[in-house]
């Protein structure tokens, strides 16, 4: 890990391009006092996604609590690449002319886009399915390089656990992945493995863009859709959920339990909400206490986050799947409308 740059910074114009196609909005910091430090953080999130913006929302909240406590300020600057992995570099450029004191990211392509770019600054990554995996990180205990953050990661042995809990004779498993996005292959991988060992098989479509989605799903031929952490296909949650009730068809998704409320029969996964707190937190240690990113161990469900559950009823209801009673009794949330 680098040492934390403490910087002047000016604000970047952000050219016609990005603004058409990625976004940036203003910094939500206050000016601060000619005493005070101020730490400048970038933060850049892969989709507009209800839960992935709820993940940086509450970053920011515990990152600026901390910082505030200690009498100084941090300005924030907002970037989105609007589900577009195209629109990446861009932002990764754009944040780098910035020559922030630390990056926050949600989403592996902008993880990955960045740390290449520019392994000086300390990187947080966020709700990151498999960052050793991604090669971000040595280990979850000893991350190393630059970089430390939270993962989402789910064990493909829970996901099937649950497949089988709702649909005992499951034996086929479907997917839609971007295989540009290294996150998701590497799920698709643990899955698989998983599935071998039960003796299940595992159908997997590839897409490139959200237009792809929908014609993905109805090229399966699968007892269950699981709707794993992909930023491609979850920039098109509702074409999925659409999609999947009209051919009837079971949805899962390790990507939260809030996904629930979108439609899809079985929502689970780590508090994303929670995941947001503790990388505040984390980049805290990092500007406050001058820790370096490499040492502080990545947070996810290894290290006390909470896995929870969201069930819908009426999607149940309308592919005419009955959830077990004891399933119901665990959620945290049965949507019903």
């Amino acid at each position: 890990m680098a040492t934390i740059r403490s910087t002047s910074l000016a604000v970047i114009g952000v050219t016609a391009a990005l603004l058409a196609g990625c976004g940036s909005s203003g910094n939500d910091g206050s000016a601060s006092s000619s005493q005070q430090q101020q730490f400048v953080v970038a933060d850049a999130l892969i989709a507009p996604v209800d839960f992935l913006q709820k993940n940086v929302d509450t970053f920011k909240d515990a990152l600026r609590a901390r910082v505030e406590a200690a009498g100084k300020r941090v300005t924030f600057k907002d970037f989105n690449a609007q589900g577009q992995v195209s629109n990446v570099a861009t932002i990764d450029n754009q944040i780098a002319n910035l020559d922030p004191d630390l990056v926050y990211a949600v989403g592996t392509p902008l993880v990955v886009g960045y740390v290449q770019q520019d392994p000086q600054t300390p990187m947080v990554f966020g709700a990151m399915t498999d960052p050793v995996g991604a090669k971000l990180a040595d280990s979850l205990e000893q991350p190393g390089a630059n970089a430390t953050g939270t993962t989402d990661g789910v064990p493909a042995a829970t996901t099937l656990d649950l497949v089988k809990q709702v649909l005992p004779d499951a034996k086929t498993i479907g997917t839609v992945i971007n295989n540009s996005e290294a996150n998701s292959t590497a799920q698709v991988d643990a899955l698989k493995a998983e599935a071998a060992k039960r003796g299940m098989d595992v159908q997997v479509k590839a897409v490139v863009s959200t237009g792809d989605v929908a014609s993905a799903i109805r090229a399966l031929h699968v007892d269950a859709l699981v709707v794993l952490a992909d930023n491609t296909v979850f920039s098109a949650l509702a074409t999925v959920s659409q999609t999947a009730r009209e051919l009837k068809l079971p949805t899962f998704t390790p990507a939260g339990a809030s996904n629930a409320e979108q439609g899809i029969l079985v929502g689970y996964g780590v508090d994303y909400a929670e995941l947001g707190r503790r990388a505040g937190a984390q980049a805290a240690s990092i500007l406050l206490d001058g820790k370096d990113a490499g040492s502080v161990p990545v947070q996810g469900l290894a290290t006390g986050a909470p896995l929870v559950v969201g069930l819908n009823a009426a999607t149940a209801k309308a592919i005419g799947v009955e959830l077990p009673a004891d399933l119901r009794k665990d959620a945290s949330k049965v949507y019903d409308g």
